[in-house]
């Protein structure tokens, strides 16, 4: 799409009782418009992806091509637990 992704910041997974979350912090520079087209195309993956904690903020440069500055976390979910880095 149209947009320009800032962070795309993988975290480390969350074990719950018979799978793990996996965040992702991502923050992106966009229009409304290719902001809703990045959601819809998330919500056409195979794997469910949730959206969590989002904000959006106006863009206030004026030689900007992207009128809002967005955070939010992308949670997708694994069957199983999973060992984070170190972990023995």
């Amino acid at each position: 799409g149209n947009f320009r992704l800032l962070t795309f910041q993988p975290q480390a997974f969350i074990n719950r009782d018979f799978y793990a979350e996996w965040p992702i912090s991502v923050s992106l520079e966009a229009s409304y418009h290719e902001l809703a087209l990045f959601f819809d195309r998330l919500s056409r993956f195979s794997r469910i992806i949730n959206v969590d904690a989002l904000s959006i903020t106006g863009d206030q440069r004026k030689s900007s091509e992207y009128t809002i500055n967005t955070t939010f976390t992308m949670k997708t979910f694994i069957y199983g637990s999973m060992k984070t880095e170190g972990a023995r």
